[in-house]
């Protein structure tokens, strides 16, 4: 790949979905992102010259054992290709700290963390037809989760691939799971049938 066919996306921000750094995206969505065809970063992947793909044997066989990237590892990767550096903890640091996305804590991991149980317990929440409820950004400040924005974190979030051992994955990988329980005793009235 030449530097000028990736180096319109670091032109453009935008052109990057809005999602967690540690999320995985297929192969074909990879591709998509680099503006390659998905054969190309195939070939690449077996010479050794693309962005790190997750090793499959942390995640559950599927069907064509398809191929999965950490988002954050292709952005990484592509900045490379046009001499930036964007490491993947930078990303993650920058994810966190965006208004909509910001959560105390002193390390990523438990950052990320913290993002992914908000998330899907709203989610369920919603699911559930309850509503979001919000969590508790930088300061005393609260910051609601908007319907249309657990809607657009779903459409990456829904086709994420599942681990064989959520405990032995590779570090901050994810998204990491949580078994989320939302008592609904006494809140019958206001469930959809």
């Amino acid at each position: 790949m030449s530097r000028n066919s990736v180096a319109h996306l670091f032109k453009e921000p935008a052109k990057w979905p809005i999602i967690p750094p540690w999320w995985l995206v297929s192969a074909p969505q990879a591709a998509a992102l680099v503006n390659v065809k998905p054969a190309t970063l195939q070939s690449w992947r077996i010479r050794g010259e693309g962005p790190d793909p997750v090793p499959p044997m942390y995640l559950h066989p599927t069907q064509g054992n398809p191929v999965y990237f950490r988002y954050g590892d292709i952005r990484e990767w592509a900045a490379s290709r046009v001499g930036l550096l964007f490491p993947f903890e930078d990303q993650c640091l920058h994810f966190l700290s965006t208004p909509s996305n910001s959560l105390t804590g002193s390390c990523t991991e438990k950052m990320a963390r913290g993002f992914d149980y908000t998330f899907q317990f709203d989610r369920k929440r919603v699911q559930l037809g309850l509503g979001p409820l919000f969590f508790v950004g930088s300061g005393a400040e609260a910051i609601v989760w908007e319907e249309e924005l657990l809607g657009y974190f779903d459409t990456y979030y829904a086709r994420q691939p599942r681990f064989r051992n959520p405990d032995a994955k590779p570090p901050l990988c994810g998204p990491f799971e949580y078994e989320i329980d939302i008592p609904i005793e006494g809140l019958e009235h206001i469930l959809p049938a």
